[in-house]
């Protein structure tokens, strides 16, 4: 047991012969104080602060659930934990914004096709463009093993205005040729549409890569 400095100086470490090998036969011992590291504090209270950086193309929204869950498994019942910069909060916020953006942006399309074409169904069809293409864009994303983060859900709410936008010039071309179409059936109307797209393609294609560029 060592109960001081003297007793440390003299701890047998080793047995040669009939002689006892002491620590200060064989090292220079001395003592020194060392500088104090850093202290976190949460508070009024000594804490413990942990950062986790995610790897390069990680799951952001993963990695914070997976750390949290390991967090929570080894300080259950140990002590209180607090989370000073979480992600999950950030990015389920983000997801409801861009619900939001979603569903405003439903609702004023729907309002100008209403008003331009006065016909339900060009309303119902443009207005449900934008949930499925969201939901096909994250099927996309989702083979591609990439997460949600800043840049997916920025080009995300982004392209709400362009598929709106296509959409609307795409419809239009298609109802100036049902109308010039004659007979007007249904292999009359598969043409009109085929046409449509064909005769707008070139603009969409163009609008859409000047906005992205």
């Amino acid at each position: 047991k060592v109960s001081d400095f003297e007793s440390l100086v003299n701890i047998s470490i080793a047995r040669v012969g009939d002689r006892i090998v002491k620590l200060g036969d064989v090292a220079e011992v001395s003592t020194q104080i060392s500088a104090q590291g850093d202290i976190s504090y949460l508070g009024d209270e000594p804490a413990i602060a942990i950062a986790a950086w995610p790897k390069p193309n990680t799951n952001l929204y993963q990695f914070a659930k997976d750390f949290q869950h390991t967090v929570r498994n080894h300080t259950t019942g140990i002590a209180d934990v607090y989370y000073l910069n979480d992600p999950l909060a950030y990015i389920d916020d983000s997801l409801k914004n861009v619900l939001y953006a979603v569903l405003l942006s439903m609702l004023f399309a729907a309002m100008a096709v209403a008003v331009s074409f006065v016909s339900l169904k060009l309303m119902l069809i443009i207005t449900l463009i934008m949930p499925l293409s969201l939901l096909c864009s994250g099927l996309v994303l989702s083979m591609l093993g990439v997460g949600l983060n800043l840049v997916s859900l920025g080009a995300m709410s982004v392209s709400i205005g362009l598929v709106i936008d296509n959409a609307i010039v795409v419809m239009d071309q298609i109802c100036l040729n049902i109308k010039a179409q004659q007979p007007k059936n249904s292999a009359s109307l598969i043409v009109a549409v085929k046409r449509s797209v064909a005769e707008s393609a070139n603009a969409v294609i163009a609008s859409t890569v000047t906005t992205i560029v």
